[in-house]
């Protein structure tokens, strides 16, 4: 395969510029996108791993008999609202009661108390993520502790019910097994387009690494074929960002200029077949 040749010779290979010399601006972009749309391929896979059953358990609808209560009846009227329980009504964390909770999270999911007027401090005296009020819904968001609260004074008549929330949830089943789908097929191309996009930019300034290589090995290589060049010669750090990548996610901009550095200087060497400037 030809795709896998160039490869190997991108990496390492004593007659690297006689292989690549006469490629030109559109192969070299494409031998790039070919190489990070198999880096992100390979990601995903590996995260869908870890999410599918999650997911499964997610679609299952099991959750919604956890985290609503089947004695739970609630009426929004008007934008009022009103409960067949008692207030405050707590529907704890089942993690924090199951003691299973790591680190810094909420004791409750949802607390209702029709009687607060304070909202704010009443959210934190009940330490839960969603409080709802006789009138509005607030919730903390983000690691910033951005409290958003949303009235309710656009509802006109809106019934919940263990059962209800769960018909609800089953007609929206499809739809969440579409998106999902969509997001397997089209994230990929998204973030291959996103990376390649990256790796076009940095080159404008490894391309210049690699021309002054070629200077001091007395290769006659301008600009606009360094640029090419350095498209090749971005494989093993694309390669080596992967690896590292699936051990530790981060984002190692300095490593890839640094191997990037090496291998120009392996492979970009004077030959008998001078590449002249275009």
């Amino acid at each position: 395969m030809k795709f896998l040749h160039d490869l190997r010779a991108a990496v390492y290979s004593p007659n690297f510029l006689a292989h690549f010399k006469n490629r030109t601006f559109n192969q070299a972009v494409l031998f790039i996108f070919v190489l990070v749309l198999i880096q992100t391929l390979i990601t995903e896979v590996i995260v869908l791993t870890r999410v599918v059953n999650p997911f499964i358990t997610f679609t299952s609808g099991n959750f919604i008999k956890q985290y609503y209560p089947e004695d739970l009846d609630v009426t929004v009227t008007d934008g009022l609202v009103a409960t067949n329980q008692a207030n405050p009504y707590l529907i704890a964390n089942p993690d924090v009661r199951a003691g299973t909770a790591t680190g810094t999270v909420f004791s409750n999911i949802v607390v209702i108390d029709t009687q607060a007027t304070d909202t704010i401090s009443a959210l934190h005296r009940y330490n839960t993520y969603v409080l709802v009020t006789h009138d509005s819904v607030a919730s903390e968001n983000g690691p910033d502790g951005e409290i958003r609260v949303i009235p309710l004074k656009n509802i006109k008549n809106l019934h919940l019910t263990q059962p209800l929330v769960q018909e609800y949830f089953t007609k929206a089943i499809p739809y969440i097994y579409g998106v999902g789908i969509l997001g397997i097929i089209l994230l990929p191309l998204l973030v291959a387009a996103f990376s390649l996009g990256y790796y076009l930019f940095i080159l404008l300034g490894l391309a210049l690494i690699t021309w002054f290589i070629a200077r001091l090995r007395k290769v006659d290589a301008g600009y606009k074929k360094s640029y090419i060049l350095s498209g090749y010669l971005l494989a093993l750090p694309i390669l080596t960002d992967l690896v590292l990548d699936l051990i530790i996610p981060g984002s190692r901009f300095v490593l890839i200029a640094v191997i990037f550095v090496l291998i120009a200087i392996l492979n970009v060497k004077q030959e008998k077949d001078i590449i002249q400037a275009t």
